[in-house]
């Protein structure tokens, strides 16, 4: 059976639509969850690892939520580098791994509206499944969230609030919230579903590559879900014996707004609060509520967390179109940092990037 547990005080809770925090204050993941490696060979989508996704009612309702989701190529750079281009996903961005269960889990519960804060991507991908499920959605955005991204919510009919920052949408989710008892909060921050949707990058990573996994895997990290399912992923093929060594798990952040990389690397500059003046809206996070979580899943999996410049984020963004591959600015953020780990010596064969959202939802 499926419980949440707090990751501060351990309580133990039913997994219900009209909690998504602990009493505390604390933050749920998931208990009594124990995977098994189970493939299923004929689906070509990530419903293959259906084995080691956590579900309620044994997934009854994923044949109609999904989309086909995940099965993302590698593509190789020309430096070497192999790059997971995720962002091919039904709605353009990787977030679609974890809706897709997000939407199985609110259906599973009988929800009929859903609430979610996001700088964009994940809104519109919770948006779309829950046109797909006929479930009533309300999308908080930031001011500066690309208009092509709120178009796409207008498309999926979702009703929108777009105002302020990222932190000032996060506090208006949570007052419609008080305000709404009935609306589930679908958020790609506080529901540990969506981790466990987001970790099948890694595990499909896993068998394009001959069931090993590179030295580094190189991802975004502003919320955090990204790290978080990688992480997870790993201690879970660890655990079943599968893995010969430690993947180090690479997490980008913009300089502009750092707040895990100061945190991680114990950079202290006399301030509380951290700007989110960058172009990669994706991981414009100035306090990651799973910030704690966030360094000790990196810790665990002998991770590290990079910076790059504005500059450095535009330049490999140009650098991937010369390559055919457009996208925005958050994943050429990550490619970005890649490249100022790659050095001039540095053989990169056998690093994967993931590259998460296209292009062509922040022109």
């Amino acid at each position: 059976m499926l419980n949440y547990r707090c990751y501060s005080c351990s309580s133990i809770f039913d997994v219900s639509a009209d909690r998504y925090r602990c009493d505390c204050g604390g933050l749920f993941v998931l208990d009594t969850h124990n995977p098994t490696f189970e493939l299923n060979p004929s689906n070509w989508s990530m419903w293959r690892y259906k084995s080691l996704i956590p579900l309620l009612d044994d997934g009854a309702f994923v044949d109609s939520v999904s989309m086909g989701e995940g099965m993302t190529p590698l593509a190789r750079d020309n430096t070497g580098a192999m790059l997971k281009l995720d962002f091919l996903n039904p709605t353009l961005s990787y977030k679609d791994r974890g809706s897709v269960v997000l939407l199985a889990l609110a259906a599973a519960l009988g929800v009929k509206e859903v609430a979610i804060d996001s700088s964009g991507n994940a809104g519109v991908s919770v948006a779309a499944y829950s046109k797909r499920m006929s479930i009533g959605a309300h999308v908080f955005v930031p001011e500066f969230t690309s208009q092509k991204k709120v178009k796409q919510l207008a498309l999926f009919d979702a009703q929108v609030h777009q105002g302020g920052d990222r932190a000032f949408a996060s506090l208006a989710v949570s007052r419609f919230l008080e305000q709404h008892p009935k609306v589930f909060y679908a958020s790609h921050v506080y529901n540990p579903f969506f981790v466990h949707g987001v970790k099948t990058v890694v595990l499909e990573i896993f068998e394009q590559l001959g069931r090993r996994l590179p030295k580094e895997i190189v991802v975004p990290v502003g919320n955090g879900t990204l790290v978080l399912g990688a992480c997870q992923a790993i201690m879970e093929l660890k655990e079943a014996l599968l893995l010969d060594g430690q993947p180090k798990v690479v997490a980008v952040q913009a300089r502009g707004c750092a707040p895990i990389y100061k945190a991680f690397h114990n950079v202290i500059d006399g301030s509380d609060s951290y700007s989110t003046e960058t172009l990669a809206e994706g991981i414009a996070i100035s306090a990651p509520p799973r910030i704690k979580e966030i360094i000790s899943a990196l810790s665990a999996c002998e991770g590290t967390v990079v910076a790059v410049s504005e500059d450095e984020i535009l330049d490999a963004q140009l650098q991937l179109l010369k390559q055919g591959i457009d996208v925005e600015p958050t994943a050429a953020a990550t490619y970005a940092g890649y490249l100022t780990r790659r050095g001039d010596a540095r053989c990169a064969r056998d690093t994967v990037v993931i590259l998460t959202g296209a292009g062509l939802k922040s022109r």
